[in-house]
């Protein structure tokens, strides 16, 4: 096994490309991620126990990741990611990309499925797979269909009607039972693939003028008067003309303006955006300029 790329911040590795990966294990291996989340007491300052709460401590560093309840169970990565095998076994899925953030709070692994979806002449999406595991007390152990552009790498993991594009998985030691959660999760997600296919080819159809583009970003970022909105309403339309794959005028030109300045512009910050953009306030970005995209 080995990792073809790392993205370092900081002391640390936020996220490592793996090669000749074949297995959860060897991915959490590789990227330094085989380490468990270790339940410590608490005590006050004056040496009081503190009996309905317990801090979830990382054994490799030491480095406090959350402060739970005393009736959270801890979810080891090995544990939470053993889905990934039935991914990868029964599926033809592929070890992609495994890393954490904020020092391992949330721990990820992405797999890709086989083939891609074309929403238009050379302009097609590859269909990717996010299991997330967070060990600050935040979310369940969550499985996301994760679409992302070819040409500009854009992340496209947006809620559909009437599909979601996440689940929460439990954990279960039997295998049976993991069978199952995997078989619901993996036909979710394709439900999810080809709904988004149908929409992102429609959005490829809709050509957009002057008025709507106006109307779209100034939806999309209010005008609060301020230079940053103005600068964020100019860098979108800049992206929408001549961002990677795009200056065909149409709505998805717009959609994918957007979600490449949430992706790659909005934050100096490269562990804040990568975190915005899969659970936080980018992800809400992307599903509102989806959303006001549809309605152009």
């Amino acid at each position: 096994m080995a990792a073809r790329f790392s993205k370092t911040y900081g002391d640390y590795k936020m996220f490592i490309k793996l090669k000749d990966v074949y297995s959860a294990d060897e991915a959490l291996k590789a990227a330094h991620l085989d380490w468990s989340a270790e339940p410590v007491g608490l005590v006050t300052t004056n040496g009081l126990d503190v009996p309905d709460h317990k801090a979830i401590c990382r054994s490799d560093t030491n480095k406090v990741l959350g402060v739970v309840g005393s009736r959270y169970e801890v979810l080891q990565n090995t544990q939470s990611l053993a889905i990934c095998d039935v991914f990868s076994q029964q599926y033809q899925a592929s070890y992609e990309t495994a890393g954490c953030l904020r020092e391992g709070r949330k721990v990820f692994l992405q797999m890709k499925l086989g083939g891609t979806d074309e929403v238009r002449k050379n302009d097609k999406i590859s269909r990717f797979l996010t299991v997330l595991n967070a060990h600050d007390g935040s979310s369940s152990v969550r499985i996301y269909a994760t679409p992302i552009r070819i040409v500009c790498q854009n992340t496209l993991n947006l809620s559909l009607r009437n599909i979601e594009y996440g689940v929460s998985i439990r954990h279960t030691e039997s295998m049976d039972d993991r069978l199952r959660e995997a078989f619901k999760a993996f036909n979710l997600t394709q439900a999810h693939f080809a709904k988004f296919k149908e929409m992102a080819q429609y959005l490829c159809r809709k050509q957009v003028d002057r008025i709507m583009v106006e109307r779209f970003l100034k939806d999309l970022v209010p005008d609060t008067g301020s230079t940053r909105s103005l600068n964020q309403r100019n860098k979108i339309h800049e992206l929408f003309e001549v961002g990677k794959g795009n200056g065909q005028d149409t709505a998805w030109d717009l959609l994918n303006g957007a979600t490449e300045f949430s992706d790659h512009f909005r934050t100096s910050d490269p562990e804040k955006r990568l975190e915005s953009s899969m659970v936080g306030s980018g992800a809400a970005f992307k599903q509102r300029a989806f959303e006001l995209a549809m309605a152009l």
